[in-house]
C-alpha cells in the first residue's frame, strides 16, 4: 500500500485484532457526517486493537489535493491520522481494472448485498478480522454507530452478530443513491478501464 510515498506491506497497517478499511473523500459532503464517527471508533477501540485505514482516490468525484495535503487536511479538519491506529494512505485507484489489489481482494471477497462486487460510493467500509480477512461490508448510509457491535465483536475475536434491519435497509438506500449521486463511481463518467 502506498504510504508517505513508499510502498509498505498492507500487514503493517492492519490492526492486531481488527481493521476498518474505508474509501474516504474530503470533497464529498458525506465526509462531515462520516468522519466524526470514524474518529470516535478509532479513539474508542484503537487501544483494544482496532486500526482504521482511510484510502483516498482520484476516481469518482476528484480529490484535488496531493497525498501529503490530503493527510494534513484529514488531520486538521477531523483529528484523524495518528499512525498506526488511524492511517490515511496515499491515493490509489479503487474501482475498475486499475483498482489497487487490496480493493480487488476486498470487493471480490464481499460483494455488497445488491450483488455488486465493486465500490459504488465513497465511505463504503470493510471490517476485517485479526487475520485480515473481510468479515462484513457496510454502505456509507449506515451510521457507524450501528456498526459498533460488529467492531466490538471483531476486537474480542467473537463472531459478528447477525445484521439487523438497518443494515439491509441501508444497502437498499445505497443502491438508490449510487444510481443518482454525482459522487457515485460510474464507469465511463468518472472512472475508466484501461484498454490493454
Amino acid at each position: 500500500m502506498p504510504y508517505n510515498g513508499k510502498q509498505i506491506p498492507v500487514g503493517k497497517l492492519l490492526g492486531p485484532k481488527a481493521t476498518l478499511v474505508i474509501n474516504g473523500k474530503l470533497d464529498d459532503p458525506a465526509a462531515m457526517q462520516q468522519m466524526p464517527d470514524i474518529v470516535n471508533m478509532a479513539n474508542k477501540y484503537g487501544r483494544e486493537g482496532l486500526h482504521v485505514i482511510v484510502v483516498p482516490t482520484d476516481q469518482g468525484y476528484f480529490e484535488a489535493d496531493e497525498d501529503r495535503v490530503v493527510k494534513i487536511k484529514f488531520y486538521q479538519f477531523y483529528g484523524f491520522g495518528q499512525y498506526p491506529v488511524a492511517v490515511v494512505t496515499d491515493k490509489v485507484d479503487i474501482v475498475g481494472n486499475t483498482a489497487h489489489p487490496l480493493y480487488k481482494y476486498l470487493c471480490r471477497s464481499l460483494k455488497n448485498p445488491n450483488g455488486i462486487a465493486r465500490i459504488t460510493l465513497n465511505f463504503e467500509k470493510f471490517l476485517l478480522g485479526a487475520d485480515g480477512r473481510p468479515l462484513r461490508r457496510y454502505p456509507r448510509q449506515l451510521a457507524l454507530g450501528l456498526v459498533e457491535d460488529d467492531i466490538a465483536a471483531a476486537v474480542r475475536g467473537a463472531p459478528l452478530p447477525p445484521p439487523g434491519r438497518p443494515y439491509a435497509t441501508s444497502w437498499v438506500k445505497a443502491q438508490a443513491e449510487a444510481e443518482r449521486s454525482e459522487y457515485a463511481f460510474k464507469l465511463g463518467l468518472n472512472y475508466y478501464n484501461n484498454v490493454v
